[in-house]
């Protein structure tokens, strides 16, 4: 197989007929589905690897590594050094190579973000998927059921590939949400307290398990459910850059911003009592940067002062 042609699947920039040759090349033989299954993966742990090379790194140089830098693991994968690769897989997991093969052979795979990382996967039926921070999602190698069914906990946006006669469903928690082909974000860290679904094409179908409510989406309508109320809003595109690795703020206060980046980085932000903090932000960071890079920018042009407990994971706005 052209090893270009696989660069640009697992990218998901190839075409109908590019992608239906890639899959008859996988399908073909079980020694094909194993060396994919293997690049997969190091996309997929390269983004890992990233942020512990911080230390080492300056930003000018991330920012050069970051398109390229599966190429890189790949290119070490083809010199023969994949030992360090698979090391560090293991160490990263607490799981050795016999439990990932007992994870296939059970037919469930899945995929857990960290803090302040993205990450972008194809699944079998050509769906692609981006996985926002601390989010997981699980899924099977192969959809072979009259449904195709993955659970997500935290952020998601899906491209799915059409196949009426095979429904797509996300399941989050209490909710459901059930496609044909179609664009579409879901939010659920804490589905309990807010559960967030962004329509951009085609149309979702959106299932509370305990109940026969259901709610149709059209293009371009988002519904937030919370606790205490169901809003049907208009969608915000800059809401889904973090695809890209960046994080839009569109007139946020403080306050919210502190708890957007607590969600993302899993560090707590303790903003001084007392303080009344009315002004509000909208901007775009690198959401590489950190939070207490994204807080110290703010800073610059307002009173007040942000300090950073690195030991503690603690961040204080004063």
């Amino acid at each position: 197989m052209n090893f270009d042609l696989l660069k640009k699947y697992l990218d998901g920039n190839t075409s109908q007929s590019e992608r239906e040759e890639v899959f008859c090349w996988i399908k073909s033989s079980p020694e094909n589905e194993k060396e994919f299954n293997h690049l997969r993966r190091l996309q997929d742990i390269s983004l890992w690897r990233l942020s512990g090379e911080k230390h080492i790194l300056s930003r000018k140089k991330q920012r050069k590594m970051i398109s390229p830098i599966f190429w890189g693991i790949a290119a070490v994968f083809l010199a023969g050094i994949f030992l360090s690769v698979f090391i560090y897989h293991r160490d990263f997991f607490g799981q050795d190579e016999d439990m990932a093969l007992k994870d296939k052979f059970m037919g469930m795979q899945q995929i857990v973000v960290p803090a302040g990382q993205s990450v972008k996967l194809l699944l079998a039926d050509g769906t692609n998927v981006w996985l926002n921070s601390k989010s997981k999602l699980v899924f099977p190698s192969t959809f072979n059921d009259s449904q195709r069914v993955v659970q997500l906990q935290g952020e998601g946006f899906f491209e799915v590939a059409h196949d009426p006669q095979h429904p797509f469903i996300v399941e989050v928690d209490r909710y459901s949400v059930k496609v044909l082909g179609t664009e579409f974000n879901v939010k659920a860290y804490n589905p309990d307290k807010h559960f967030e679904t962004s329509l951009l094409s085609g149309s979702v179908e959106i299932n509370r398990k305990e109940s026969s409510e259901n709610l149709l989406l059209k293009p371009q309508e988002c519904v937030i459910i919370t606790d205490s109320e169901v809003k049907l809003t208009t969608i915000d595109t800059n809401s889904f850059l973090w695809r890209d690795g960046i994080l839009s703020l569109d007139n946020r206060s403080i306050y919210e911003i502190a708890s957007l980046l607590e969600q993302y980085y899993d560090t707590k932000i303790n903003i001084a009592e007392g303080r009344t903090m009315t002004r509000r932000y909208t901007g775009k960071f690198r959401l590489q940067d950190g939070a207490a890079h994204i807080l110290k920018v703010l800073e610059l042009q307002n009173d007040f002062k942000v300090g950073n407990d690195t030991i503690n994971n603690l961040i204080t706005i004063e």
